[in-house]
């Protein structure tokens, strides 16, 4: 047996119109020691006719079905079945580049003490995988501290060994988002998290129009469960690790992001009122503090930030910036400071806009903008 075989384990729950793009990019690669395990979690669109077509094709594919559980659940269902030394989580509507998998297993020989290789990413939009921002992670030699305060990226971005996933434990069922963050702590903490990065983007993650209807208060509470419990010691871990302890670590900043990140997404949608509810409920219970600058990650990877075309753009300062204006009012800020904060998280958007509509002088209108707005 290839002692560097990677087993692909691809969720999948109506995702029948994008799974052909996740598979062929398997397909596509230089690497071709693979296994793919596709969890058809009781999808009742074309997910399972689609997954067994490949799998007749394609003798690398295998496809379990199972009763809608959730993500974390058909996850856990296809680690079961891995029989490679190496796991990759796929999501059914991401995509992997052809000399992804010859990377990471070059890195996998050659670090042999790292358990877990990451590689950068491709933010991308559409059928036609529109690339719109390259992240690439620093060079780390380890998770921890830094996974205590933040995820690592997008899942798929991450190989992890299979003995090392097995000592951490399967994911955590009871989330329903932020279920990789949680997974990759308690890697970490089990002593597993000795990280090699591949410092070029080899993943794409597709950002998808269906982020529209994503719950964002429940992705917050998911979010904020994970967050609060990361400095303790976590006893899910069954495996005596000095690393399984309790920690010290500035839980309000990292609250302070995804509480924004979040609501970003729900006034975005246009769900003022439940969204005032939860910052006054927040800045009371958690004694929360922001400054202006905090609101600009209420324009994130997870609303509308990276998409700068024309369309997009105009749609987002048309239509969603009134939004955003009402939640800032609604909260009780002034005029002048309301201004000032979509400012902040809309300005991206706007020196783009100010580009396109005055061409040469946009640096210049640009930084008048941000004068007239840093001291309010």
């Amino acid at each position: 047996m290839n002692p560097f075989k990677i087993s692909v384990i691809i969720p999948c729950y109506n995702q029948a119109h994008y799974l052909p793009d996740a598979l062929y990019s398997l397909q596509e690669q230089d690497y071709t020691d693979w296994e793919a395990i596709v969890v058809n979690d009781g999808s009742t669109d074309d997910t399972e006719n689609v997954a067994r077509s490949f799998a007749e094709d394609d003798h690398r594919i295998q496809v379990i079905s199972k009763s809608n559980g959730g993500l974390s659940s058909a996850r856990n269902a296809g680690m079961l079945a891995a029989t490679g030394s190496i796991l990759q989580f796929l999501d059914a509507d991401d995509c992997i580049l052809p000399d992804c998998y010859q990377h990471v297993v070059t890195a996998a020989q050659k670090h042999r003490d790292s358990c877990l290789i990451q590689t950068g990413y491709r933010y991308c939009y559409g059928a036609e995988r529109t690339i719109l921002h390259t992240s690439i992670p620093q060079q780390e030699n380890q998770l921890l501290p830094g996974i205590l305060e933040g995820n690592a990226g997008p899942v798929h971005s991450m190989f992890i060994r299979t003995q090392a996933a097995k000592a951490a434990g399967l994911f955590d069922e009871s989330l329903k988002s932020a279920e990789d963050w949680d997974f990759w702590m308690r890697v970490a903490k089990s002593g597993h998290g000795d990280l090699h990065v591949i410092q070029m983007p080899l993943v794409d993650y597709r950002i998808v129009d269906e982020s529209m209807s994503r719950n964002a208060f429940a992705m917050y509470e998911a979010l904020k469960t994970v967050l609060l419990r990361a400095p303790s010691k976590d006893n899910r871990i069954c495996a005596d690790s000095p690393l399984n302890k309790a920690y010290s670590i500035d839980t309000a900043s990292s609250l302070k992001r995804i509480l924004l990140m979040c609501l970003g997404v729900s006034v975005m949608q246009g769900k003022i009122e439940p969204s005032v509810q939860l910052m006054k409920q927040e800045q009371q219970q958690q004694q929360l503090q922001f400054q202006g600058s905090d609101f600009a990650m209420m324009c994130s990877y997870l609303s509308f930030r990276y998409r700068y075309d024309p369309a997009f753009t105009q749609f987002v300062l048309e239509q969603l910036r009134p939004r955003f204006h009402h939640f800032f009012s609604a909260l009780g800020y002034s005029a002048s400071f309301s201004n000032r904060l979509l400012a902040v998280v809309f300005q991206k958007h706007l020196q783009v806009n100010r580009h396109r509509k005055f061409g040469f002088m946009a640096p210049v209108l640009n930084r008048m903008a941000n004068l007239k707005y840093k001291y309010l």
